[in-house]
């Protein structure tokens, strides 16, 4: 009923309706000589005013008995006077009444005649179809704005869902419980029991020791390093985790993924695992008595005062670009001065660690010489060392100028007693060199540069000698460890001797001052070399 009053309450289509009504009557009637009905003629000419003027009401009454042929009757005559609109339709006296005799006249002059009722009959269609029209187009027009209404009404929900939605998911991420996407629990114990758990074979390969040195290295971290479990994380799962990471140089992705543990986790079982090694180091570095026996003793049965060998190492270390000048060795490379003191069953008896690559080997042992925790020498005792350092008390070096190191020697035999003599010293101080070559063989991160800062790094090469004399203790008789040590024999003869020529050409005039060369020393090393080789004459001749 609204839609059918906003229709009638256009002013074009109202107007056009009963104007076209009234002049279809009044033409009607002229051409057949007949009087219009007045109602007919009153409504042609009021259509001619503007249509704003009137009342909708008014025009349905009027139309109505124009349309019906009905005079209208005394209570409608107020409705049919046309008055404009700007008198009120309800309680609003007319300025101007019309008399009976007017309305009488009027009424009287009002007639049902059949063309008419034809004619009204068209106007009645006309009507229909315009009013259809209408219809019709408001209607396409109201459908297109209630579709806008939607389509945005729908922007505005999806708009409000989405917004929900990931504030929902942010809140979720960062406060709620995660729920794993796999058993995380479930992977981790099959992980460690394959690992130190399996076969001694992977427990070695892997991390470096047997299992039952595993085992007993966590329970001296725990009984003397003071290294506790966590919550959730048992003390023979962190020092997998460290010796995994020593073993092959992983990132901490790499052990996230493996060992189903944040890598916040991670690092802080690491530096706890590390924190406990450095508490315990100093019992497995350190002087001590050994037995030399077959093939060792032979080669030592020349240097019967000697404690060991010592010699430096270049470890590749990360450090800052402001530190890299001091950091970069004779070839290039950044790395860190190790030196270091084993004895002759490859046990390391001194480890300095954190020299900068650019100092020389003299100037390391000098400043080891000189600390607090410095290398202690007893009294009549000595230690073999290479070319690069000084011949004095404590520290037997070969003769500089003659063939020295063992791949020269192969095919020749020594002509005098310096030969002999260097031959000899080189057998004997090789065991540095395996030493080093071992270190280096059994934790890869001491092979490249790791992610760790420097401090950290030097406690890490602290921690590897440590962790190779306790291997050497709980390991001596293990034959993949010996396989590995046969192994090395080729590559510590061909890289590790190559560094050794360099360093005595480069260290040469970079001496040590606190050791003296003086002529006591120097005449006890020729005796010595004298005397082998007085001895290597007879036994040669003999054969």
């Amino acid at each position: 009923m609204k839609d059918r009053e906003r229709t009638y309450q256009n002013p074009n289509t109202i107007t056009f309706f009963f104007f076209f009504l009234s002049d279809a009557v009044t033409r009607n009637h002229r051409c057949s000589h007949q009087k219009p009905p007045p109602a007919a003629e009153q409504v042609w000419s009021f259509c001619r005013k503007p249509p704003h003027l009137f009342s909708c009401r008014r025009w349905f009454l009027v139309t109505a008995s124009v349309v019906s042929g009905d005079c209208i009757g005394k209570e409608e005559e107020k409705e049919v006077s046309f008055l404009p609109l700007h008198y009120s339709e309800k309680g609003a006296d007319h300025k101007e009444e019309m008399s009976k005799a007017e309305l009488n006249e009027k009424r009287s002059s009002y007639c049902r005649i059949s063309d008419f009722k034809l004619y009204s009959v068209d106007s009645q269609e006309m009507e229909s179809s315009i009013v259809n029209a209408s219809a019709t187009s408001r209607k396409r027009r109201r459908d297109e704005e209630e579709e806008e209404e939607l389509e945005q009404i729908f922007f505005i929900i999806v708009s409000v869902v989405t917004m929900l939605l990931g504030a929902l998911t942010w809140y979720h991420d960062k406060y709620f419980v995660k729920e794993p996407a796999r058993n995380l629990e479930l992977e981790r114990h099959s992980f460690l029991n394959r690992l130190y758990r399996g076969t001694e074979t992977d427990c070695i390969e892997q991390l470096r020791v047997s299992k039952k040195a595993f085992f007993k290295l966590c329970r001296i971290l725990q009984e003397k390093g003071q290294l506790v479990k966590t919550k959730n994380v048992p003390i023979d799962e962190a020092v997998a985790m460290f010796l995994h990471i020593l073993a092959h140089n992983l990132k901490y992705r790499v052990v996230h993924f493996s060992y189903c543990r944040s890598m916040e986790t991670i690092s802080r079982q690491f530096k706890n695992v590390l924190r406990a090694i450095m508490k315990v180091s100093k019992e497995y570095l350190k002087f001590y008595e050994y037995n030399l026996e077959g093939s060792v003793e032979n080669k030592w049965r020349w240097f019967k005062n000697s404690i060991g060998a010592l010699d430096g190492i270049h470890i590749p270390v990360t450090v800052s670009a402001e530190d890299r000048p001091r950091y970069r060795n004779r070839k290039g490379d950044i790395s860190t001065n190790v030196l270091g003191v084993c004895g002759p069953d490859l046990r390391f008896i001194y480890v300095l660690p954190g020299w900068e690559g650019s100092a020389g080997d003299s100037r390391v042992l000098r400043d080891a010489l000189r600390r607090q925790n410095c290398l202690h020498i007893p009294n009549g005792k000595y230690f073999l060392v290479d070319a690069g350092y000084t011949n004095g008390p404590g520290f037997l070096a070969p003769y500089r100028g003659t063939r020295y190191h063992l791949n020269e020697w192969i095919g020749n035999t020594p002509q005098n007693y310096k030969e002999l003599f260097n031959l000899r010293h080189a057998s004997a101080r090789n065991v540095i060199e395996r030493s080093f070559g071992v270190l280096k063989k059994r934790w890869s991160i001491l092979r490249t540069p790791s992610f760790f800062d420097i401090k950290t790094q030097i406690r890490i090469i602290n921690a590897c000698f440590m962790l190779h004399n306790f291997i050497r203790d709980e390991q001596h008789s293990d034959p993949i460890l010996e396989a590995q040590d046969l192994e090395l024999l080729s590559i510590v003869d061909n890289e590790l001797i190559n560094q050794q020529m360099e360093r005595v050409t480069n260290n040469i005039g970079d001496e040590v001052t606190t050791i003296q060369a003086t002529e006591e020393w120097t005449r006890f090393r020729d005796t010595l070399a004298m005397n082998m080789f007085a001895t290597y004459q007879i036994r040669r001749n003999f054969d």
